[in-house]
């Protein structure tokens, strides 16, 4: 039980609530959906660009424990005005660690 409670410390709870700050609606124009296989995690995630293909808008919806809701946070936060080539580049840095 120590483990769960330093994992699920306050910073990540709190970034799990933020969530909310980017709430899905269907007005977005561009919808995609995701289900973790290993742990059965749903993302759902709407955007709308804008003119120069940077993303104007974002919403999610987390079906997800803490951490992964505090990581879909940290996402929405971080791609909020960027176009495709960074969110690219991003990818490629993440995954080469």
């Amino acid at each position: 039980m120590a483990s769960a409670a330093r994992l699920y410390s306050p910073e990540v709870l709190a970034l799990a609530t933020s969530l909310a700050n980017w709430p899905l609606s269907a007005d977005l124009p561009l919808t995609g959906s995701a289900r973790s296989p290993a742990c059965g995690s749903a993302l759902t995630v709407g955007l709308a660009l804008d003119a120069d293909g940077r993303i104007e808008r974002i919403g999610l919806r987390a079906q997800a424990c803490a951490v992964g809701q505090a990581s879909a946070a940290i996402f929405a936060a971080a791609a909020s005005g960027r176009d495709r080539p960074q969110l690219s580049t991003a990818l490629g840095e993440i995954e080469a660690r």
